[in-house]
């Protein structure tokens, strides 16, 4: 499976990936900076499977319909030890080959507060 991991995410983690997958980073691919829409059109055209992000506004920002499944990791950090318990899910989820539309998976970054935190 070809995996392309979006420019948030440390390429630390493609470690905990099946060592057979082929993953990716928009660094290495030189698309950093990319739109999201152009990223997943470029993503699709180059054959990649899916993108997996961290980008929580993405499902929000992005027709629902893409060209590949995203998989976006909710998580308190952007560090791989934060992200690393995802990975079995993610991977899970994409050995089903799911629809391509947005995948999230994880939990909310900061923990909504009550009004009497605020």
């Amino acid at each position: 499976m070809k995996i392309l991991l979006d420019e948030h995410l440390p390429y630390a983690l493609a470690d905990w990936f099946p060592n057979d997958w082929d993953i990716h980073s928009t660094q290495r691919m030189g698309w950093q900076g990319k739109e999201n829409g152009e990223l997943l059109q470029l993503a699709a055209e180059r054959g990649f499977d899916a993108l997996i992000a961290a980008d929580r506004n993405m499902p929000h920002e992005q027709n629902p319909n893409t060209p590949l499944p995203v998989v976006v990791l909710r998580t308190p950090s952007l560090r791989v030890q934060d992200l690393q318990p995802l990975v079995p899910q993610a991977t899970a989820l994409l050995g089903e080959r799911p629809s391509r539309t947005f995948h999230v998976i994880g939990r909310r970054r900061r923990p909504d507060r009550t009004r009497e935190q605020r």
